[in-house]
């Protein structure tokens, strides 16, 4: 419904947001993937994705997840640094 009344940029990553509270994970992890291929470059939808993909088990693609999400705008988020250095640790 939410994509029904406007502009589809950030809806995926509000829609995806209220999946995770209801711990629908994969539901979750399909729309923060439609919202990144409308707007490669928001940097929430890709930390969002990184928790997604670190409550799935999946930590290598959450580390590669939160390093995008600091390059392309978090890069003085410190919690978003901390869990890189978490989810990337060897």
């Amino acid at each position: 419904m939410a994509l029904a009344l406007g502009p589809a940029e950030v809806v995926h990553n509000d829609i995806a947001v209220i999946a995770m509270k209801d711990g629908r994970w994969p539901e979750a992890e399909t729309e923060l993937r439609a919202e990144l291929t409308l707007n490669p470059g928001y940097g929430t939808a890709e930390y969002n994705l990184a928790i997604v993909l670190r409550r799935e088990g999946r930590m290598t693609e959450a580390c590669e997840a939160v390093k995008r999400a600091i390059e392309r705008s978090l890069e003085s988020d410190e919690g978003a640094k901390a869990e890189r250095d978490r989810d990337c640790a060897p």
